[in-house]
């Protein structure tokens, strides 16, 4: 289970505008750079990580937009990027054309520190059907199913933890 000050930045009381600033490469200094770091929680050292993501992976893939599980207003797409990544996506129509994409992201990790401590960390982007003119400050406050989403992680992530013990 997450100690409490792991869990801490999952809060809803610290739930919004934190500027991502960590980095490993160049490129990802240009991505994190337009992202929103909504939370981040320490994996112990008992626990496989590539599970916890398995874990958020399973129940966020479940999560309907019929209102079932969280009333969501856009449809939910689910993708497994790596062994220790996955995005979430909220689906919106092109305004101008006849097609579907993200109108937000977010990116779930796992990252290492230099100590070779676990982190699970959550990310907001602008999708690529976001108005360009609009801010991803400005994004994140009108994505209302992020925060209805961002509300439940605090339990989901720590079941996925309990589930991932060595």
């Amino acid at each position: 289970m997450l100690s409490s000050r792991a869990s801490r930045p999952l809060s809803l009381a610290r739930f919004g505008a934190r500027a991502s600033h960590k980095s490993r490469s160049r490129h990802a200094t240009t991505v994190l750079a337009k992202a929103i770091q909504l939370g981040s929680a320490k994996i112990p050292a008992d626990v496989d990580a590539n599970k916890v993501i398995d874990g958020v992976y399973a129940w966020t893939s479940g999560v309907t937009t019929d209102g079932a599980n969280l009333p969501l207003a856009l449809p939910l797409k689910v993708d497994r990027i790596s062994e220790s990544s996955m995005k979430l996506s909220f689906i919106t129509k092109a305004p101008s054309a006849n097609e579907f994409g993200s109108a937000a992201d977010v990116d779930v990790t796992v990252e290492q520190t230099d100590a070779g401590e676990n982190y699970l960390v959550l990310r907001f982007e602008k999708g690529i059907f976001c108005p360009p003119e609009m801010t991803t400050e400005a994004a994140l406050e009108a994505c209302i199913d992020c925060k209805t989403l961002m509300s439940s992680m605090p339990t989901v992530i720590k079941k996925a933890v309990a589930n991932a013990r060595l």
